[in-house]
């Protein structure tokens, strides 16, 4: 819709949305670096790499897939590499490469920077969801919930590919939309294009065929079109579909062994403090968790009301017709997202992200289908907000009522994310760590780099490696996981018993023991490795994260035993706080 149908008010609404979504997205952005308190973020960038090293489309890894997600991150690279050349900072692709090891903020914050634009224009798309579902109110309320959705936020600030695939999604929902009003070919081409886009980019997507399959039937009921006609538009979209997939990730097609070698890797049926609870409770998991974080309990049920205005409880007919239209494609969409979310073995925060734009769209239809109670003139379009009194009062207490708890929790995860645990226990060891020691450290600790200490990092089949010289090796994926053979984490607990004798320290700074620790019964093994650890000497540091304060795991940093060593403890067992 034009700015001009829309009005200034409106206009000045949606910039206003988006400017509070991108600068929630990148505020704060540059946490942690140098380190790097995400390990995955390293994977992805390991791929973009690649692909710049060798002048290929192959990243190397196809896991997630995370294929266009990676292409991204190749082509922000790029662009530093030669922003750094033309300005000096690098002599030469070489250089490069050779500062980002030692400093991989050089490329990540720039990825990062790609990741909250992607969220914000993910913000975008769900206004005009909203808007296709109850009109310009609908659209900018949905706008506002996702903007400031803690979830949406928080996975907006790391590389990572489930926003990027749920902004895909989006556009397949949107296309679709448009198929069931009695769209042409075009628009179904479209939704097979962003289905093939969402799959390349994260393999879950692909049940978002769903929705294109929901569409296709619905538009071919209401046109009386016959079984067989409607058969051959579904199999014409799948086809569309796989040919897109090809076109747009052709190295997915070209390489199966390897890709079903990395998907394999991926599949895990325990994680620490991420195993699943079964089906319904992994469903009551979520509900509670990223759910209800996300959008709080207003915005939940704001988003049952708007449910309930589609399924046309509270429409006329010519909106009934309209709401069914539009649930043809939500529910099988949500149906199929929901049963992915229950059956899998594991569950992550992160999985909810295709979710949550369709609630904030919901949401905003419900906050439409409420206001429309206070309306002096029920013939008045439900689109247009009502003048009156009792409804301009209405929408702020709604609109304040829904926004606090979201807003509350995103100042709170910026701040934890602002004053981490590990770069907690960094400040510690440069204070009091003596030079020339050896320290075993279980995080991505880049940020360490430059202290005259060596470094030791637990990487599985490899043993504790020498970090300086690994990096200066420069690793690619395979190498790490070679190394990772099979497990979801790389850390003391997990190492074979043969090879802890390689990692012999002065120091060891502990992020993993107290997780293992809270699961000792399905984790023994570590739990024990840890613990036999511990005993060689002892804990003088202990950093705690403190809820709306402090983020990261608990870090315990251990003086060991060393022979001939005369050193003393640093100081008894304490926990440091942000006072």
């Amino acid at each position: 819709m034009n700015s001009h149908a829309m009005g200034r008010t409106g206009v000045a609404a949606l910039t206003a949305i988006m400017v509070l979504a991108f600068g929630l997205r990148l505020r704060g952005i540059a946490f942690g670096l140098p380190a790097l308190n995400d390990p995955d973020e390293l994977i992805f960038e390991l791929g973009a790499l690649r692909m710049l090293r060798t002048g290929t489309l192959d990243p190397g890894w196809y896991g997630h897939p995370a294929t266009l997600t990676m292409y991204l991150l190749a082509l922000v690279d790029a662009g530093v590499l030669a922003t750094g050349r033309l300005s000096g900072r690098f002599a030469d692709a070489a250089d490069f490469a050779g500062q980002v090891w030692l400093d991989p903020g050089i490329i990540v914050l720039p990825g990062r920077a790609a990741m909250a634009l992607v969220g914000g224009w993910s913000v975008w798309l769900c206004w005009q969801l909203g808007r296709a579902l109850g009109g310009i109110g609908a659209g900018l309320v949905a706008a506002l919930l996702l903007a400031i959705c803690p979830v949406h936020v928080t996975w907006s600030q790391v590389i990572r590919s489930d926003v990027m695939a749920a902004a895909f999604l989006q556009l397949v929902l949107l296309a679709s939309l448009r198929v069931v009003q009695g769209g042409g070919r075009r628009d179904l081409a479209r939704a097979s294009f962003w289905l093939a886009c969402a799959a390349a980019t994260k393999w879950p997507a692909a049940l978002a065929a769903a929705a294109i399959a929901g569409a296709v039937i619905a538009s071919g009921r209401s046109r009386r079109e016959s079984l067989g006609g409607m058969v051959r538009r579904l199999v014409g979209a799948g086809g569309m579909s796989l040919c897109c997939f090809a076109l747009v990730a052709p190295v997915l097609v070209l390489a199966p062994a390897r890709v079903l070698r990395d998907l394999g890797g991926e599949v895990q049926v325990r994680h620490l403090e991420a195993t699943g609870h079964g089906f319904f409770g992994n469903l009551l998991w979520y509900a509670q968790g990223p759910l209800l974080a996300g959008f709080g309990g207003v915005g939940l049920l704001l988003a049952f009301a708007g449910l309930a205005a589609l399924a046309g409880s509270l429409g006329d007919a010519e909106r009934l017709a309209r709401g069914r239209g539009a649930l043809a494609v939500l529910v099988p969409y949500t149906l199929a997202q929901g049963l992915a979310l229950g059956f899998q073995g594991l569950v992550w925060e992160r999985w909810a992200i295709p979710l949550l734009p369709v609630l904030a769209a919901l949401a905003g239809l419900g906050t439409m289908a409420v206001l429309r109670g206070f309306r002096d003139a029920p013939s008045l379009s439900p689109m247009r907000p009502a003048n009156s009194p009792a409804a301009l009062c209405a929408t702020v207490i709604i609109l304040i009522a829904a926004c606090l708890a979201p807003m509350l929790t995103v100042m709170e995860r910026a701040r934890e994310r602002a004053d981490d645990t590990r770069q907690r226990a960094t400040a510690w060891a440069i204070a009091h760590i003596p030079p020339g020691r050896t320290i075993l450290v279980e995080h991505f600790a880049f940020d360490m780099l430059r202290q005259p200490w060596a470094e030791r990092f637990p990487m599985g089949e490899a043993g504790c490696i020498d970090v300086r010289a690994r990096l200066s090796a420069r690793m690619d994926y395979r190498a790490i996981a070679a190394a990772r053979g099979g497990r979801s984490n790389l850390d003391y607990g997990t190492m074979p018993a043969v090879l802890r004798a390689t990692c012999r320290a002065d120091y060891a700074i502990l992020t993993q023991y107290d997780r293992y620790a809270r699961e000792c019964a399905r984790f023994a093994q570590a739990c024990r490795a840890y613990r036999a650890l511990l005993a060689q000497g002892q804990v003088v540091v202990t950093i705690r994260p403190e809820p709306g304060e402090i983020g990261g795991p608990v870090v315990r940093i251990v003086r060991l035993s060393v022979t001939g060593s005369g050193e003393s403890v640093v100081g008894a067992n304490y926990a440091i706080s942000s006072r």
